[in-house]
């Protein structure tokens, strides 16, 4: 869905494309990473203190690409919030699809370094 919307589709307004694009991104990374680290049996809270606890988790792990991964995570919850709610007249400078880009490589990216991990160690390396 990331993907399709930095697109962006015909006839949709190209900025809100691609900050939805950017919140996408973010959701398929911090949910994914949060069903990994449920599954290996840290308990991560449905609430809004997950998204940090996901992050302090990735970062703790002694697999370096998955401590990179806790540190993307991190940056693109930041982006993501600047998607959401850094509109209207406050805003200086568009949000530009090669923000949204970026926001999907490092979703895929972290994806891919839980992944990797946790064909390893089911724990992703974290004690």
């Amino acid at each position: 869905m990331a993907r399709v919307l930095y697109g962006p589709p015909r006839s949709a307004p190209h900025e809100a494309s691609f900050r939805a694009s950017c919140g996408r991104a973010y959701y398929g990374a911090y949910a994914h990473a949060r069903d990994m680290l449920d599954a290996a049996g840290f308990g991560v809270p449905k609430d809004p203190t997950g998204h940090q606890i996901v992050v302090s988790y990735l970062k703790r792990s002694r697999d370096a690409n998955v401590k990179v991964a806790g540190g993307l995570l991190e940056t693109l919850r930041i982006e993501r919030n600047q998607a959401d709610y850094d509109v209207g007249k406050q805003v200086k400078k568009a949000f530009q699809q090669k923000q949204s880009q970026v926001a999907v490589a490092r979703s895929h990216s972290i994806v891919s370094s839980v992944d990797a991990a946790a064909k390893q160690d089911k724990k992703l390396f974290i004690a």
